[in-house]
């Protein structure tokens, strides 16, 4: 048994669930393609024996712990997919559920297509673009249900790039560490001016038992200023 599916399948069994042979077929092929790119292009900077504790089980154990934070029927949209993290692992773990992976870089999004097309995910795909240009395209403002992210960003920055791109009434779910407490507190302008929007963590372990997701729920409409332009959030994030 490899690493991969040894870690888990030992997760689903903690968590009550149980992986398909499918599903542990498409994390071993997706681990495979990472780490051979990995060494052609940057996607990530966890060592090859690190990434399935580290990427693929930190993306979908909060989920497994916790399921009712994505409704069955609920639209994801991966909010700075990367290297497909947590997109692609919750695409894997929810197979029948539409899941976009939003990125900016090029080549890293033509990675994402290739993925996708060996997996056979074909209910997820990718959308190439900035997610302050996404924020602003009547196709994309305020259409998912469901937004994630995962190390892209503090918390009063990431809201600006996730809550104009989540329907109001829907989520925006927040990887965070052993800070997450602390940017919760300097997020409350920011939730509140983008959507009145009410922030909950949930604990869920990991590495050193310090992962937290924050959620975010959207309760009102984002005003229309936001989100600012490209390199605004990043340099002037909300923070009163």
């Amino acid at each position: 048994m490899s690493e991969v599916t040894r870690i888990l399948t030992e997760a689903f069994t903690a968590c009550g669930a149980e992986a398909s042979m499918e599903t542990l077929e498409r994390f071993e092929l997706y681990h495979r393609l990472l780490t051979e790119r990995n060494r052609l292009m940057d996607l990530s900077n966890v060592p090859d024996g690190e990434m399935p504790r580290r990427h693929y089980l930190d993306s979908i154990l909060p989920i497994l712990r916790y399921p009712d934070l994505i409704g069955a029927e609920d639209s994801i949209l991966d909010v700075g997919s990367g290297a497909g993290l947590p997109g692609i692992p919750l695409a894997i773990l929810r197979p029948n559920q539409p899941v976009t992976l939003l990125e900016a870089n090029g080549r890293r999004c033509d990675f994402l297509r290739e993925v996708i097309e060996r997996l056979g995910l074909s209910h997820a795909a990718v959308l190439e673009a900035r997610a302050e240009t996404a924020g602003r395209d009547e196709g994309h403002r305020e259409r998912y249900d469901v937004t994630v992210s995962r190390a892209v960003a503090a918390l009063p920055e990431l809201l600006e790039y996730m809550l104009p791109l989540t329907r109001v009434g829907g989520k925006a779910l927040c990887w965070k560490g052993k800070k997450a407490e602390e940017e919760m507190a300097l997020s409350a302008p920011a939730a509140l001016q983008l959507g009145r929007a009410a922030l909950t963590a949930f604990p869920y372990g990991q590495a050193e038992g310090d992962g937290v997701l924050i959620r975010a729920e959207k309760q009102a409409p984002t005003p229309a200023n936001y989100p600012r332009r490209t390199g605004i959030p990043h340099k002037r994030p909300i923070l009163s």
